[in-house]
């Protein structure tokens, strides 16, 4: 996507255990920390190649899928909500 400022799908594929190819615009490359193949969005040639790489090279399938599961595992409910709390408090201080 372009413009996506939120991207479930990057989600939805790290929480399936799938890897990720993703383009290198907007917030992707953050929410992906690193457990995505990413490509230049403009580059037709960029983007075949990130995709080839993800369904041709099973080492590469594997160390993906490995950052993706990492990558959910900093993030809960529960972190949040406490993170939520703990900048409550600092702004009641």
């Amino acid at each position: 996507s372009r413009c996506a400022a939120a991207s479930f799908p990057v989600w939805e594929a790290f929480r399936a255990e799938v890897p990720v190819a993703a383009a290198r615009t907007t917030s992707l490359p953050e929410q992906a920390g690193g457990g995505a193949l990413l490509f230049d969005p403009d580059d037709d040639a960029d983007m075949a190649d990130a995709i080839g790489r993800v369904w041709s090279n099973s080492g590469e399938r594997a160390r993906l899928i490995a950052l993706g599961r990492a990558r959910v595992a900093e993030f809960s409910w529960e972190k949040t909500a406490m993170e939520t709390v703990e900048a409550v408090k600092g702004v009641k201080s």
